[in-house]
């Protein structure tokens, strides 16, 4: 027979083989590595020593029943952690957490499939094979090892259905985390779009805003700062565009250029009240004729 135990390592359990052979006059038990379970058992045979008398079978259920034993304190070092790395995802979810519950996950996965296997062969035992391994009487003590063996099975699939749980957990706070993110940075984009559109509709290359801008500049860099405030307080004060013989504004900003055949384009601003002595260019022409 094949008995497994199992030690936990920073949520990764290790599996020992133990072989068991049972004969008539012998009970061997072979590994490859210091069994505590068989350890325990030693000092529990020198400390009573009446146990050595007693039958080959019994001797046998013995080292069965530590072996199956050794597998309880596994499982509640893996409740534990479970708990812990629950607590965990909830309060901080990050990739540390999310490998160690994978670690306990793939921990958990191993040990149910060697305690599935073992069951299973108890329940054999304990049923149509208990000649193999002793008589009838002994079939008392083979049940009471594979009950362990169905409560160590039961706990097992308990913690599978936790991890599994706290996986679903650990993806809803991440996803939460990352919609309140989102919200977040949707209020700073709705708090900037006014200013991203006017940033960029100004931007534009309108002829008209270029002109108008140009009109800005030269009212203010020919006549003075004087005149330039005027132009640059478009509302509530008005902005005409006018020329020598024009009576009527072209609008509150109009624009005006007028290019003659060899003559220089003039372009005079105003407040509307009148000129600022600039030439002008039906003058020019009839000089020039």
């Amino acid at each position: 027979m094949v008995l497994f135990t199992a030690e936990l390592a920073d949520s990764r359990v290790q599996i020992r083989e133990h072989h068991l052979y049972l004969s008539s006059q012998y009970l061997v038990s072979v590994h490859l590595e210091p069994s505590e379970p068989l350890v325990g058992l030693r000092e529990r045979i020198k400390s009573n020593p009446d146990l050595a008398h007693r039958s080959l079978p019994y001797l046998f259920y013995l080292v069965v029943d530590h072996l199956v034993d050794s597998l309880f304190p596994v499982l509640e070092k893996l409740d534990d952690a479970t708990d812990e790395v629950e607590e965990g995802i909830i309060k901080r979810p990050d990739t540390a957490a999310l490998s160690e519950l994978s670690d306990l996950k793939r921990a958990v996965v191993d040990l149910r499939k060697v305690l599935g296997a073992q069951r299973d062969v108890f329940q054999r035992l304990t049923t149509r094979a208990i000649g193999e391994v002793g008589d009838q009487e002994m079939s008392i003590y083979y049940r009471d090892v594979y009950d362990h063996l169905v409560r160590q099975y039961e706990t097992v699939d308990s913690l599978r259905d936790l991890l599994s749980t706290s996986m679903d957990v650990y993806l809803s706070t991440v996803s939460n985390r990352l919609n309140l993110r989102i919200t977040r940075l949707t209020v700073f984009s709705t708090l900037f779009l006014p200013l991203t559109f006017i940033s960029g509709f100004f931007g534009m290359n309108f002829g008209w805003y270029r002109t108008g801008l140009d009109l800005l500049a030269a009212g203010g860099r020919d006549h003075g700062p004087d005149n330039a405030g005027p132009a640059l307080l478009l509302p509530p004060q008005r902005l005409d565009l006018t020329r020598r013989g024009v009576d009527d504004a072209a609008g509150n900003l109009g624009v005006l250029v007028e290019v003659v055949a060899g003559a220089d384009p003039m372009v005079a601003v105003g407040d509307g009240q009148g000129d600022f002595g600039l030439p002008d260019p039906a003058a020019n022409q009839q000089d020039r004729r």
